[in-house]
């Protein structure tokens, strides 16, 4: 095994790994930055990721995904998120039309796991694990 490595003939020494700084930043934090997104950063406004809405302060933010960190981006960036966009559109799809939901507990009462992917929870029983208590119902809508 040799310590160089040849790019186009040219053969620089790897005497020593290369160093990359890098820097902790939660993706939440940036997707729901006030200082970046505006002081409604918390309410879901789907018309914010249209092209011509997307604040100045966002626009040079690297993303495959409307200026958001979910799927980084680049040659980094997730090899599946087209895929799971297509399931989320359709689950979400077939959910919303065919049922209603309601929460089964009262809003304040739900906390969220900073965990890779935050998870709910019941805030007055945090043993009980991970869950979202809701009322389901088939919509009444004759197709």
């Amino acid at each position: 095994m040799s310590s160089s490595a040849s790019v186009s003939g040219v053969l620089p020494p790897l005497t020593r790994p290369a160093l990359i700084p890098h820097a902790h930043a939660s993706f939440r934090a940036i997707n729901r930055s006030k200082e970046l997104w505006g002081i409604d950063s918390e309410k879901f406004k789907p018309e914010r990721w249209v092209e011509n809405h997307v604040p100045e302060t966002v626009k040079s933010i690297p993303a495959v995904w409307s200026n958001m960190m979910s799927f980084l981006a680049g040659p980094h960036a997730c090899i599946g998120y087209r895929i799971a966009l297509l399931q989320m559109k359709s689950m979400l799809f077939t959910l919303v039309r065919d049922f209603e939901f309601e929460l089964a507990i009262s809003s304040e009462d739900i906390g969220r796991r900073k965990n890779i992917v935050g998870r709910p929870y019941v805030a007055s029983d945090p043993g009980s694990g991970s869950q979202l208590p809701m009322l389901i119902q088939p919509c009444n809508v004759v197709v």
